[in-house]
């Protein structure tokens, strides 16, 4: 299956080229990521509104994380599908249980935006990109679980570091 995301979400069967679903949890989507388990897509909107949705049948009434936020970076699920992470332009690292909707680990970086995210293929590791006002960029690299696991500073020489990847080995 792939999804896109502009006005809608759309599910496609790559195989048989065919549309699955049309979702539109809100106006304006700006974001999507699977679930491990590819049975759920999280949808972030553009103001960083958040919602799940089951993808069997795209029939599914989207649960509700979040109806109000502030516009930022991607989302990732945990490696167990569970949590969502999510990071903002106004500095703020979450994890949200997607299954009670609840912030179960929560952290500010004061005067700061968090611009980008990515995680490696086992989800066992995680980048953000932050940008301090003023200041140099930085990336922080963090092991899952959050809450016991302390970043690692990456200090680098420039403003305005655009995405990050993590390499497959």
């Amino acid at each position: 299956r792939f999804a896109c995301c502009g006005r809608s979400i759309v599910i496609w069967d790559l195989a048989s080229r065919t549309r699955l679903a049309k979702l539109h949890p809100f106006k304006h989507p700006g974001c999507i990521e699977w679930s491990p388990s590819t049975d759920r897509l999280a949808v972030k909107s553009t103001s960083g509104k958040l919602v799940i949705t089951t993808v069997d049948d795209g029939a599914s009434e989207p649960i509700w994380l979040r109806r109000r936020g502030v516009e930022g970076a991607e989302i990732a699920f945990s490696a167990c599908g569970n949590f969502l992470v999510d990071c903002d332009w106004d500095g703020k690292l979450q994890v949200l249980d997607v299954r009670t909707s609840e912030v179960v680990y929560s952290e500010s970086i004061p005067n700061a935006m968090i611009t980008s995210l990515a995680y490696n293929q086992a989800r066992t590791l995680f980048a953000y990109v932050v940008c301090p006002k003023p200041g140099l960029d930085y990336i922080a690299v963090r092991r899952w679980p959050f809450q016991e696991n302390q970043p690692v500073l990456l200090q680098i020489d420039w403003q305005n570091v655009e995405c990050i990847a993590f390499s497959p080995d």
